[in-house]
């Protein structure tokens, strides 16, 4: 394909395929750029392999860019360009930012529905690699405290808890951990308070607060122990109850999924959908300015429930492989998802997208705007921050400091 030829059908690609009305995303043929992450001022290009031209799996990020406008910018180990449209940003000064990851799966050497799917041995597991670059890459973005959405371990044996603890353990700032159906099998081997005290790490236990500049950020443990599925009816009035008297806007962070229905219409098994539905009922009536953020379903996707928006975002180790991003404004709160960078993880990732005869690969990663968004608090926030000011009480069990 000539390089105007291949620019022509990148613009057209990601105007048409990745944030219009499909529900799965149009994914790149090999080689092509493919617009993965987009803020005001940066973006993230990634591509796949292409054999055929001599072209390995990349990432390039793009930063320095003008926020609310179209430019094109040159992607040179493809020697191409790509229409990058950024985002507004949101009204008033940025005030922290917050990263999360998901579904680690340390122990994990196989992926696919019948663990087919195996990486040559390596020195360091692809599970630990992809891992530790997302870390890596959300402390560079700016991250100022790392939440663990559970899913730690694959098998919760006690080499696996010993390395992810360790990982932790080192990080130059603060890290919350809630548990995941993984950490809580009937054939772990350790119990995860006890895995991560052991390394000075603290692990949320019933729901937990941290209030951050301009948001409150809770914490719940979703988890049933033995088995996969989860609820929240144990903890949903603790958490209604610090989020309608926070300051300002709540992000609520969870492992398991809200359901919209009562039996799951795909794997894996969520919260059911009437306890997840008078959750985030009472939720939306008590703070509207709240984000619900979960992970789980190693998918990507964005749902609008009762006024609220709630988002699953993805594994660090399979397909596409990636961490997200919260940048808080006293008018909202932004959204971004970008690829783990490490140029060792990409090969895997990549071969993971094959999996489920390679629908995981439109399955996964959702459109565009199922990644990055932002979410303007209503004008009742503004509200509360006075009633705060002038002095109410914030409730709830805090987490060990973050400021």
């Amino acid at each position: 394909m000539s390089r105007s030829a291949n620019e022509s059908a990148t613009r057209s690609l990601l105007r048409s395929g990745d944030t219009c009305g499909a529900r799965t995303a149009v994914i790149p043929r090999p080689g092509e750029p493919w617009l993965f992450s987009v803020e005001p001022d940066t973006a993230q290009i990634t591509w796949r392999a292409d054999r055929t031209r001599g072209i390995e799996p990349g990432v390039q990020l793009i930063d320095g860019l003008r926020a609310g406008s179209v430019q094109h910018v040159e992607i040179g180990a493809l020697g191409t360009t790509v229409r990058v449209e950024t985002p507004p940003q949101l009204d008033g000064p940025e005030l922290c930012r917050v990263a999360t990851i998901n579904d680690l799966h340390i122990g994990a050497t196989s992926f696919g529905f019948f663990g087919t799917m195996k990486e040559p041995a390596a020195r360091v597991p692809h599970a630990v690699r992809c891992v530790e670059s997302a870390i890596r890459d959300a402390l560079a973005w700016g991250a100022r405290l790392l939440v663990v959405k559970g899913d730690l371990t694959h098998k919760g044996r006690e080499s696996e808890w010993r390395t992810i603890g360790e990982l932790l353990a080192s990080q130059p700032v603060p890290v919350a951990v809630v548990p995941g159906n993984h950490d809580v099998k009937p054939y772990r081997h350790l119990d995860p308070q006890p895995a991560l005290a052991a390394h000075g790490l603290h692990l949320v236990h019933g729901m937990e607060v941290i209030d951050l500049p301009g948001v409150r950020v809770v914490l719940a443990d979703t988890t049933v122990p033995d088995f996969d599925r989860g609820h929240i009816a144990h903890v949903a009035a603790d958490i209604v109850r610090v989020a309608a008297r926070a300051a300002g806007g709540v992000l609520v962070a969870l492992h398991h999924h809200p359901q919209r229905y009562r039996f799951p219409t795909f794997l894996p098994t969520g919260i059911p959908g009437p306890e997840a539905a008078a959750f985030l009922s009472d939720l939306a009536a008590a703070n509207p300015s709240t984000l619900v953020t979960t992970g789980h379903t190693h998918r990507h996707r964005r749902h609008e429930r009762f006024g609220l928006t709630v988002c699953e975002v993805g594994s660090t180790k399979d397909y596409p492989g990636t961490w997200t991003g919260y940048v808080v404004h006293a008018s909202g709160i932004r959204q971004v998802v970008r690829r783990v960078s490490d140029p060792t993880c990409l090969p895997w990732l990549d071969y993971t997208g094959r999996a489920a005869l390679g629908l995981w690969r439109r399955w996964s990663p959702g459109r565009l705007d199922d990644r990055c968004f932002a979410v303007r608090w209503p004008a009742s926030t503004g509200d509360r921050r006075a009633r705060a000011a002038r002095g109410r009480r914030q409730p709830g069990r805090s987490a060990p400091s973050t400021t």
